[in-house]
């Protein structure tokens, strides 16, 4: 087993295997379980659930099918942290509504399961072709500090925007929301909080868990003020398993058959279109990384553009051929990567 190598505060990395550009950790070997962290992931992972529309909507999917290939989708997020890229993945958010957009050019059912499958090993493969030419570290590395600056800003300005612009979460749940980001502002910047958090063990917990109890208030208040329906529990199977089979048989280019070259030079354009929108991802994540060592120097952190490149084109490989996903898988999931 190879170690980290000493960085520059003479602190080691976790330990790891390495495998060529990855760094293979296995938890409780390599790294112990952080139940705050877990926890938060547990109800948080459920977000992927919201992609289960697209797949209904747009490849025309039964909702049990969908919701199979969102469970593989989700799964995939461990290949960052089995493989050394310290970040928590996510979406290609942004170029959602033209990949959609993209999608109805075909008819519906194996024709456009078809496109965007070929859309999605397209941007696989730039990906991958980024990561094994380490391109993308000579672009990250030439993008001058005040694009970067920008790129910062944008993130958070557009996920702003789209929550209290029109059609947004603010019209439909606005006394939630005030609730959830109060206590999220108040734990995160309030000088007041931090004083009290060092003798009270509840505030210390609060603030110790993050996005986790600004999200269980939001959920609290939403159910009080009726903004959000009463949840129906169905206890009838605590344990269920996605349906691998007909996942393969219906959506998989083993049961709908592998795209046609057409469809592969139609989908090129929106392919690099959605490198280039995904490449501020990892510049973001260069900066995080950078300003966290700054606060934290018990544990080197490594990140690596290519790396990151290689592990986000291998989930969009995956996906593209059991399990086409609109949304497409992205490189970091900017506000829990936070």
């Amino acid at each position: 087993m190879k170690k980290g190598k000493v960085n520059s505060y003479h602190r080691n990395e976790l330990p790891y295997v390495s495998l060529g550009p990855f760094q293979f950790r296995l938890p409780f070997i390599h790294y112990r379980l952080e139940y705050i962290e877990f926890i938060q992931g547990l109800i948080l992972g459920v977000t992927g659930l919201s992609s289960i529309p697209y797949l209904m909507d747009y490849l025309g999917l039964p909702y049990e099918l969908a919701w199979s290939c969102v469970i593989l989708e989700v799964g995939l997020y461990v290949l960052h942290c089995l493989l050394g890229d310290p970040v928590v993945p996510g979406w290609i958010t942004p170029t959602l509504p033209l990949t959609l957009v993209f999608l109805e050019g075909f008819e519906m059912g194996t024709e456009r399961i078809q496109a965007m499958i070929a859309l999605q090993l397209l941007v696989g493969c730039v990906f991958i072709f980024m990561g094994i030419t380490k391109l993308a570290d000579k672009f990250v590395h030439a993008v001058p500090n005040s694009i970067k600056g920008g790129i910062l800003l944008a993130a958070p300005i557009s996920v702003i925007a789209g929550q209290i612009g029109e059609g947004g979460n603010m019209e439909k749940y606005p006394i939630s929301i005030v609730a959830g980001v109060g206590l999220l502002l108040l734990i995160s910047f309030s000088d007041n909080y931090q004083e009290k958090r060092a003798t009270n063990k509840f505030l210390d917990m609060i603030a110790k868990y993050g996005n986790l109890f600004p999200y269980v208030l939001a959920m609290v208040v939403g159910l009080l003020v009726k903004e959000l329906a009463t949840p129906v529990m169905d206890t009838s199977s605590l344990i269920k398993l996605p349906d691998f089979g007909t996942m393969l048989s219906e959506v998989s280019i083993f049961g709908v058959g592998f795209p046609g070259i057409d469809k592969f030079i139609k989908a090129l354009p929106l392919a690099l279109v959605c490198y280039i929108i995904a490449f501020g991802d990892f510049i973001t994540t260069e900066t995080l990384v950078s300003e966290a060592k700054e606060a934290r120097d018990d544990e080197y952190i490594d990140f690596n553009s290519s790396r990151s490149n290689l592990v986000s084109g291998i989930r969009n490989l995956i996906l593209g051929i059991f399990a086409p996903f609109p949304p497409l898988s992205g490189p970091l999931w900017v506000g829990m990567t936070v």
